[in-house]
């Protein structure tokens, strides 16, 4: 019976060290501003910031991955009874809506930011990718928040369906022009990825060729190339 528990005892230790520990990848100043973009491996739920930002469906109940994960944190019935009451319509996609933490408000975090990404397949994901993050960021412009700090899921990856390496560069390129009109507004910015190197990799390398100028070399050459095709 003691090795039992022992092993239990292990066993919880370790899970409570994989939901805690944490990676930062990176960390880019923004020329500038006052902000600083961090790239992170770890649990959102667990970020030292005033925002965390949901990758929700339409509807804001349900779903999984960082959704599940974030309605369980916060605390799953007053999640529903709080959307219910305040969003019974859900959220269309491309837009965001903010609500208290609930439980998480025993740590820093005071918001949840749910955000409706678009899926894969919509023509339109582009633009709407770009209009869920900046919706997203504009709530630290309302004082009533104090938003200093916020922490990003990928948002539309997974079983939305839309590809990281296609939806990454949008993103990037938005969320530094809004970083542009408003440079004194936040603090810090953090991409959260699960323990996930790979997409941690995809952020930090179309971070580095939007601050370089890279990636507007590559579009223009991609352009070239289309239109001597077209040729």
């Amino acid at each position: 019976m003691k090795n039992y528990i022992f092993v239990a005892m292990i066993a919880i230790c370790h899970q409570r060290y994989i939901a805690t520990v944490e990676q930062i990848v990176a960390t880019i100043p923004v020329s500038n501003s006052s902000t600083t973009i961090l790239i992170v491996q770890g649990d959102i739920v667990q970020q030292p910031v005033d925002a965390i930002v949901n990758a929700a469906n339409s509807t804001l109940i349900g779903g999984a991955g960082v959704a599940l994960a974030i309605q369980k944190a916060a605390g799953e019935k007053e999640f529903k009874a709080y959307i219910k009451k305040h969003y019974p319509k859900g959220c269309p996609t491309g837009t965001a809506c903010i609500m208290p933490s609930l439980n998480l408000a025993k740590g820093r975090i005071a918001w949840i930011i749910n955000a409706v990404g678009p899926h894969g397949r919509n023509e339109n994901r582009a633009q709407l990718i770009k209009s869920v993050y900046r919706e997203s960021l504009n709530f630290s412009q309302d004082e009533q928040y104090h938003i200093t700090s916020i922490a990003f899921p990928a948002i539309s990856a997974d079983i939305f369906g839309y590809d990281l390496e296609e939806s990454a560069p949008h993103v990037i390129e938005e969320v530094f022009a809004w970083i542009k009109q408003n440079p004194h507004v936040l603090r810090e910015i953090r991409f959260v990825f699960f323990h996930d190197a790979k997409k941690a990799a995809i952020y930090e390398k179309e971070i580095e060729l939007y601050v370089t100028g890279k990636r507007g070399l590559q579009n223009l050459n991609r352009d070239l190339s289309l239109i001597d095709r077209i040729k």
